[in-house]
């Protein structure tokens, strides 16, 4: 299968930079694709070779990609570039690079930072690099991994041991495998009726815990996306006091995580959903 390199607007508008139609080509030569750059913090020691590491860290990730448009008529390339230049204006907010390789999607939320401006013309052809830079330098999966579990059966699901709510505690210790490369971050949904839910994750040892009571049809949302951080009423109140001493609002790390999930007073309207979406360091 082919290779389709799509831009996704701050409004959601969708151009295809690699559509035949429009005369698009996404060329040869593109960087930042395959691997974010990494930043590393050392200190030297008197007296010893070399230096020793402090810190790594993923560095914001920077793509350019070269772009060709040939059109009909130089009126047609100006409208042409003159609507892309739109989509791509910076000011109006974070859009999306979208690639698919052999059916397999990859999202990167960035800004473009240049390239128009240094468009090369002749006639009704131009060429140019694109440049983008993702703040969030990790592509996601184009659709995030969602389950909700209730009382009495419980929904078959590949990443979950089966999970049963019991009415006096919610209590099971599902396996989920988050496939991506790197941690993703989880949001969680408790349903009531039930108090003092408490969300595990035995495999990096922390703990999500929240002191309250949930009425039937009550709910709680934790969000703990990078950028977001939030526990949220259904009514949108802010319940991030609730949270235990020791609680982190935790993140799913790459390969197997061993859950433990309670909630005491459960009955069959009460649930948990947890949805995430996995991120890798390559498209």
């Amino acid at each position: 299968m082919g290779e389709t390199i799509r831009w996704i607007d701050a409004d959601n508008g969708s151009h295809d930079l690699t559509d035949g139609v429009r005369r698009f080509s996404a060329s040869r030569g593109r960087t930042g694709l395959w691997m974010p750059t990494f930043a590393f913090a050392a200190h030297e020691m008197p007296g010893e070779a070399g230096a020793r590491l402090t810190y790594t860290r993923t560095s914001a990730r920077d793509v350019d990609i070269p772009f060709a448009v040939l059109e009909e008529d130089e009126t047609a390339l100006r409208s042409l570039i003159r609507s892309l230049a739109r989509a791509l204006d910076p000011t109006r907010g974070d859009g999306v690079l979208e690639v698919t390789r052999d059916g397999v999607t990859r999202r990167l939320t960035c800004r473009y930072t240049g390239g128009l401006e240094q468009a090369r013309t002749l006639g009704p052809s131009l060429q140019a690099v694109l440049s983008f830079r993702a703040f969030e330098p990790y592509w996601e999966a184009d659709s995030a991994v969602s389950e909700t579990y209730e009382t009495g059966e419980a929904a078959a699901f590949f990443p979950f041991f089966p999970l049963t709510l019991a009415s006096s505690t919610v209590l099971a210790s599902p396996s989920v495998e988050n496939d991506g490369d790197v941690e993703a971050f989880p949001v969680w949904t408790i349903t009531g009726p039930g108090s003092n839910p408490s969300l595990k994750n035995l495999t990096t040892g922390e703990t999500l815990s929240l002191t309250l009571t949930l009425g039937a049809g009550e709910e709680v949302v934790i969000d703990t996306r990078r950028g977001r951080k939030t526990v949220l009423s259904g009514t949108g109140a802010n319940l991030f006091s609730a949270l235990s001493d020791d609680s982190s609002l935790w993140s799913l790390a790459a390969g197997t995580n061993r859950l433990q999930i309670e909630m005491d007073g459960a009955t069959e309207d009460s649930a948990v959903t947890l949805g995430y979406t996995p991120r890798y360091l390559s498209a």
